[in-house]
């Protein structure tokens, strides 16, 4: 199989994605941990869920949502065998492949996709969501975080982001134009990241933010 991008990118993937982060934001794992932890308040009443992290790279959201989640079961996917096997040492009770053919379909409560489909073409999105779309079973939910192109400081560190150097920025009502597109029904947009980790005793106010387009994230949920 021809080698991913990000094939070439995993054996410094850690260092790469933390260069393109301005020093001051502090550790990348804490926007990681700060995403999972949103997913798990909006679900917490679901337990011995079914959870496909698409797009996993590396694992590292994977690793937290065992953590949060610790009786459901977990799926991961990547097209990069790299990430994968890399996963793999790790040794963690997760199932893993890079074969879209091998993720059973209306199975999963909740699909995580975050930071991904900016790195894909936006005319193959709608394809993407489509494959989601079979992934869930009758009451699953999508949860799909992507930069906004709207804040000014997001647009800066993606510009200057090794990581980010083929990829584009995806507007929200471009990405709800596709899951449209592809069957699925828009439960909430929310706009997040509002605070780096300095700033972090000022989540609680998020609550009251997420309808304001200036977090440096949005947060699209999706259904059937």
């Amino acid at each position: 199989m021809k080698k991913t991008e990000f094939d070439y990118l995993s054996d410094n993937y850690d260092k790469t994605l933390k260069d393109s982060f301005p020093k001051a934001l502090g550790e990348v794992n804490y926007f990681s941990t700060y995403k999972v932890k949103l997913v798990y308040e909006l679900v917490r009443n679901k337990k011995n869920i079914h959870i496909l992290d698409f797009g996993c790279g590396q694992g590292t959201s994977l690793k937290i949502f065992s953590d949060y989640f610790k009786s459901s079961k977990l799926w991961g996917y990547d097209v990069s065998k790299e990430f994968i096997k890399k996963i793999k040492k790790k040794k963690m009770n997760i199932k893993l492949t890079t074969d879209l053919k091998k993720i059973p379909k209306k199975k999963f409560d909740l699909i995580f996709i975050s930071g991904v489909l900016h790195h894909i073409n936006i005319k193959n999105h709608n394809k993407i969501l489509s494959h989601c779309r079979d992934f869930l079973n009758k009451t699953g939910e999508v949860y799909i975080f992507e930069h906004n192109p709207i804040n000014p400081f997001t647009n800066y560190i993606f510009k200057n982001a090794v990581i980010d150097r083929k990829a584009e920025m995806v507007s929200s009502k471009k990405l709800v134009g596709s899951a449209l597109k592809a069957r699925l029904k828009v439960i909430s947009l929310k706009y997040t990241l509002f605070f780096p980790k300095q700033l972090s005793f000022l989540r609680f106010l998020e609550k009251f933010l997420v309808w304001l387009p200036l977090g440096a994230q949005y947060l699209l949920i999706l259904k059937k």
